[in-house]
C-alpha cells in the first residue's frame, strides 16, 4: 500500500534527515581557527592555520552584506596574505583579535536560525509589561 505524500512533506523530511557538517558555518570555523592561532607556539602551527584561513574568509564574504564586516574582511585577507613574512609573535598577537572582531561583526547581523520543520506545538506567549 502506498501512502500519498505531497512534495513539500517529502522535501521537508529529506532536509531534516540531511546531516549538516560541522564546517557548514564559516563563523564557527573562524572562532575555532582564532583559538588555534592564539594557542599556536611554533611556526608550523601558525602556517597550518594560515593555510586554512583563506577558504574560510572567502566563505564569510558570501555570508554577510554588512559594509563594516566586508571592510574588516578585506583587511584581514590582506593581513593573512602577508602574515607568512611576519614574525610569529606578531601574527599570534594581532590576527586572533582581527578574527574575533570579524566574527562579532558578522554574528550580530545574522538572522536567528529557525527549524526547518515547524514544531508540533506553539511557543508560549509571555505577556510583556507596557510602560
Amino acid at each position: 500500500m502506498r501512502i500519498p505524500a505531497t512534495r513539500a512533506v517529502v522535501i521537508a523530511t529529506a532536509l531534516a534527515l540531511l546531516p549538516v557538517p560541522a564546517a557548514a558555518d564559516p563563523v564557527t570555523d573562524l572562532d575555532r581557527l582564532a583559538g588555534q592561532l592564539a594557542a599556536a607556539a611554533t611556526a608550523t602551527q601558525v602556517d597550518q592555520v594560515l593555510d586554512t584561513l583563506p577558504p574560510v574568509l572567502d566563505d564569510l564574504g558570501e555570508v554577510t552584506e554588512s559594509q563594516d564586516a566586508l571592510h574588516v574582511l578585506a583587511n584581514t585577507q590582506a593581513f593573512v596574505r602577508t602574515a607568512g613574512d611576519l614574525p610569529i609573535a606578531v601574527v599570534t598577537a594581532l590576527l586572533p583579535g582581527l578574527l574575533n572582531l570579524l566574527a562579532a561583526l558578522i554574528g550580530q547581523l545574522r538572522p536567528p536560525q529557525l527549524p526547518l520543520i515547524p514544531l508540533p506545538f506553539p511557543f508560549p506567549q509571555l505577556p510583556l509589561p507596557h510602560p
